[in-house]
Protein backbone atom coordinates (compact mmCIF):
# COMPACT_ATOMS: atom_id res chain seq x y z
CA UNK A 1 0.00 0.00 0.00
CA UNK A 2 2.58 2.33 0.76
CA UNK A 3 4.40 1.77 -2.54
CA UNK A 4 0.96 2.45 -4.45
CA UNK A 5 0.81 5.72 -2.20
CA UNK A 6 4.37 7.11 -3.28
CA UNK A 7 3.96 6.34 -6.82
CA UNK A 8 0.11 6.80 -7.08
CA UNK A 9 0.77 10.46 -8.34
CA UNK A 10 2.88 9.11 -11.72
CA UNK A 11 0.58 5.83 -11.94
CA UNK A 12 -2.40 8.47 -12.77
CA UNK A 13 -0.17 11.07 -14.65
CA UNK A 14 1.39 7.60 -16.78
CA UNK A 15 -2.64 6.42 -17.25
CA UNK A 16 -4.13 10.10 -17.86
CA UNK A 17 -1.58 10.49 -20.68
CA UNK A 18 -3.16 7.75 -22.76
CA UNK A 19 -6.45 8.25 -21.75
CA UNK A 20 -8.73 10.79 -22.69
CA UNK A 21 -11.19 10.62 -21.10
CA UNK A 22 -10.95 12.03 -17.24
CA UNK A 23 -13.69 9.36 -15.52
CA UNK A 24 -12.46 6.77 -17.69
CA UNK A 25 -8.28 7.58 -16.35
CA UNK A 26 -9.45 7.82 -12.93
CA UNK A 27 -11.54 4.53 -13.20
CA UNK A 28 -8.61 2.51 -14.59
CA UNK A 29 -6.64 4.24 -11.73
CA UNK A 30 -8.94 1.99 -9.21
CA UNK A 31 -8.65 -1.18 -11.74
CA UNK A 32 -4.91 -0.77 -11.23
CA UNK A 33 -4.20 -0.66 -7.91
CA UNK A 34 -7.29 -3.27 -7.15
CA UNK A 35 -5.00 -5.88 -9.63
CA UNK A 36 -1.34 -3.61 -7.49
CA UNK A 37 -2.92 -5.40 -4.58
CA UNK A 38 -3.60 -8.97 -5.44
CA UNK A 39 -0.61 -9.32 -7.61
CA UNK A 40 1.39 -7.31 -4.96
CA UNK A 41 3.29 -11.32 -4.96
CA UNK A 42 4.82 -10.96 -8.44
CA UNK A 43 6.54 -7.49 -7.67
CA UNK A 44 10.27 -8.21 -7.11
CA UNK A 45 11.64 -6.10 -4.42
CA UNK A 46 14.72 -4.12 -5.22
CA UNK A 47 12.96 -3.36 -9.00
CA UNK A 48 11.28 -0.30 -10.12
CA UNK A 49 7.75 -0.40 -8.49
CA UNK A 50 6.61 2.23 -10.06
CA UNK A 51 7.67 0.77 -13.73
CA UNK A 52 6.12 -2.61 -12.34
CA UNK A 53 3.06 -0.27 -11.33
CA UNK A 54 2.81 1.55 -14.79
CA UNK A 55 3.19 -2.13 -16.67
CA UNK A 56 0.13 -3.24 -14.69
CA UNK A 57 -1.52 0.08 -15.71
CA UNK A 58 -0.66 -0.45 -19.41
CA UNK A 59 -2.61 -4.03 -19.24
CA UNK A 60 -5.52 -2.28 -17.65
CA UNK A 61 -5.39 0.32 -20.07
CA UNK A 62 -5.23 -2.32 -23.13
CA UNK A 63 -8.05 -4.17 -21.90
CA UNK A 64 -10.03 -0.59 -21.88
CA UNK A 65 -9.35 0.09 -24.89
CA UNK A 66 -10.76 -3.32 -26.28
CA UNK A 67 -13.67 -2.66 -24.49
CA UNK A 68 -13.75 0.42 -26.02
CA UNK A 69 -12.65 -0.82 -29.55
CA UNK A 70 -16.05 -2.39 -29.75
CA UNK A 71 -18.19 1.13 -30.20
CA UNK A 72 -15.58 3.16 -31.79
CA UNK A 73 -12.56 3.75 -33.84
CA UNK A 74 -9.27 4.11 -31.53
CA UNK A 75 -5.53 4.51 -32.02
CA UNK A 76 -4.28 1.11 -33.67
CA UNK A 77 -2.20 -1.15 -30.97
CA UNK A 78 0.88 -0.22 -32.86
CA UNK A 79 0.61 3.40 -32.34
CA UNK A 80 -1.07 2.85 -28.87
CA UNK A 81 2.15 0.53 -27.81
CA UNK A 82 4.74 3.71 -29.18
CA UNK A 83 2.74 6.23 -27.11
CA UNK A 84 2.70 4.32 -23.89
CA UNK A 85 6.28 3.57 -24.35
CA UNK A 86 7.11 7.43 -24.79
CA UNK A 87 5.23 8.08 -21.94
CA UNK A 88 6.76 6.49 -19.88
CA UNK A 89 10.64 6.85 -21.05
CA UNK A 90 9.40 10.84 -20.10
CA UNK A 91 8.10 9.96 -17.06
CA UNK A 92 11.41 8.44 -15.85
CA UNK A 93 13.02 11.40 -17.79
CA UNK A 94 11.33 13.99 -15.78
CA UNK A 95 11.50 11.83 -12.36
CA UNK A 96 15.08 11.52 -12.56
CA UNK A 97 14.85 15.51 -14.04
CA UNK A 98 12.75 16.12 -10.65
CA UNK A 99 14.88 13.87 -8.17
CA UNK A 100 18.11 15.67 -9.31
CA UNK A 101 16.39 19.32 -8.76
CA UNK A 102 15.46 17.99 -5.17
CA UNK A 103 18.78 16.93 -4.53
CA UNK A 104 20.29 20.09 -5.08
CA UNK A 105 17.61 21.88 -3.28
CA UNK A 106 18.64 19.66 -0.08
CA UNK A 107 21.86 20.99 -0.22
CA UNK A 108 21.06 24.78 0.26
CA UNK A 109 19.45 23.84 2.99
CA UNK A 110 21.39 24.37 6.53
CA UNK A 111 22.29 21.05 8.11
CA UNK A 112 19.54 20.98 10.78
CA UNK A 113 16.76 21.62 8.01
CA UNK A 114 18.10 18.94 6.09
CA UNK A 115 17.99 16.74 9.48
CA UNK A 116 14.47 17.37 10.32
CA UNK A 117 13.61 16.29 6.41
CA UNK A 118 15.46 13.33 7.17
CA UNK A 119 14.11 12.43 10.11
CA UNK A 120 10.25 13.53 9.30
CA UNK A 121 10.36 12.16 5.37
CA UNK A 122 13.06 9.25 5.05
CA UNK A 123 12.45 8.15 8.62
CA UNK A 124 8.72 8.32 8.39
CA UNK A 125 8.87 9.39 12.08
CA UNK A 126 5.47 12.21 12.63
CA UNK A 127 6.03 15.46 13.76
CA UNK A 128 5.59 14.61 17.28
CA UNK A 129 8.68 12.23 17.78
CA UNK A 130 10.69 14.59 15.98
CA UNK A 131 10.30 17.13 18.22
CA UNK A 132 11.38 15.21 21.09
CA UNK A 133 14.54 14.30 18.70
CA UNK A 134 15.25 17.34 18.59
CA UNK A 135 14.20 19.38 22.04
CA UNK A 136 12.21 21.36 20.34
CA UNK A 137 8.05 22.19 20.35
CA UNK A 138 5.70 20.26 17.75
CA UNK A 139 4.10 23.77 16.71
CA UNK A 140 8.32 25.07 16.06
CA UNK A 141 8.81 21.48 14.09
CA UNK A 142 5.30 22.20 12.26
CA UNK A 143 6.31 25.36 10.89
CA UNK A 144 9.81 24.88 10.35
CA UNK A 145 9.12 21.66 8.18
CA UNK A 146 6.02 24.01 6.71
CA UNK A 147 8.69 26.87 5.83
CA UNK A 148 11.11 24.00 4.45
CA UNK A 149 8.23 22.66 2.27
CA UNK A 150 7.15 25.92 0.89
CA UNK A 151 10.92 26.66 0.26
CA UNK A 152 11.99 23.20 -1.38
CA UNK A 153 8.92 23.86 -3.65
CA UNK A 154 9.81 26.96 -4.86
CA UNK A 155 13.60 25.76 -5.19
CA UNK A 156 12.73 22.95 -7.46
CA UNK A 157 10.15 24.44 -9.60
CA UNK A 158 12.70 27.37 -10.33
CA UNK A 159 15.39 24.59 -11.41
CA UNK A 160 12.70 22.82 -13.22
CA UNK A 161 11.99 25.95 -15.14
CA UNK A 162 15.59 26.93 -15.62
CA UNK A 163 16.17 23.06 -17.25
CA UNK A 164 13.05 21.56 -18.83
CA UNK A 165 12.96 17.94 -19.18
CA UNK A 166 13.74 17.12 -23.04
Amino acid sequence: MALVLANQLRIRNFIRSLVSNRHDAEDLFQRTSVVLWKKFDQYEPGTSFASWAMRVAYFEICDYRKRLARARVTFSQEVFDALAEKVAKLTEEEDDTRREALEACLAGLSEQNRELIRMRYLEGLDVEDVSKLVDRPVKTVYRILQHVRVWLQGCIQHRLARNPTP
